[in-house]
């Protein structure tokens, strides 16, 4: 059956284009998305995240098969943010991996801050 459409979301969270130009497309416009195909009586096919596997080529498969929103990979925010080498293999993107929700492990909020940062760049 398919997935309904997400209630709640967070603010924090930045749906993204591609490394170089980013989409400016906030989860609130996925949001209003999702609530438009709700009422529309559409599924939202969402690809849950899977540990490793939801890289970019995977992440580009699913969208092929019609998910219609996807995760990348949980991305620990003190790897991705002391290293280059972290930030090139666990977050790579293009013009048509979006909407995106990119996730982050941290228990430390300027922590997770400053990895959020390296996303929009």
């Amino acid at each position: 059956s398919p997935t309904r459409a997400p209630t709640c979301l967070s603010k924090w969270v930045r749906c993204v284009g591609n490394n170089n130009a980013r989409d400016g497309r906030f989860v609130v416009d996925v949001v209003d998305d999702c609530k438009r195909m709700q009422i529309e009586h559409q599924p939202l096919f969402v690809a849950a995240p899977m540990v490793r596997y939801s890289k970019l080529p995977f992440r580009s498969l699913v969208r092929l098969y019609g998910a219609d929103l996807v995760y990348t990979p949980m991305i620990n925010a003190n790897n991705f943010i002391t290293s280059e080498e972290c930030r090139s293999s666990e977050f790579t993107t293009n013009k048509s991996d979006s909407p995106t929700i990119v996730q982050f492990a941290s228990n430390e909020p300027v922590e997770f801050a400053a990895a959020t940062e390296l996303v929009y760049r």
